[in-house]
């Protein structure tokens, strides 16, 4: 398996892992209740890569953009939430 393929399992499994709303907790296999924190600045890394990801299959030649489009959204889903002044995220 190449170090591209084991990167879309990871990116499936990262947006397959997140809850509905897609904050992030601090541990993804915590339990839920009581409700645990946050954690922004570790999804923002694990999208960053995503990004990362997207910009390398667009310069394949041709380009892969199969998953492209849920690994953006999954992306901005995950981070524009929490990008309010006025929210008390961490």
């Amino acid at each position: 398996m190449s170090y591209l393929e084991t990167s879309h399992k990871m990116a499936t499994y990262l947006l397959d892992s997140f809850p509905l709303d897609s904050v992030v907790p601090w541990d993804f296999d915590a339990p839920l209740v009581p409700m645990c924190p946050a954690d922004t600045s570790a999804v923002t890394i694990a999208l960053m890569g995503l990004l990362l990801l997207v910009q390398q299959e667009n310069s394949l030649s041709p380009a892969n953009t199969t998953n492209v489009a849920r690994w953006i959204s999954g992306t901005w889903k995950a981070l524009i939430p929490h990008t309010d002044a006025q929210s008390n995220c961490v």
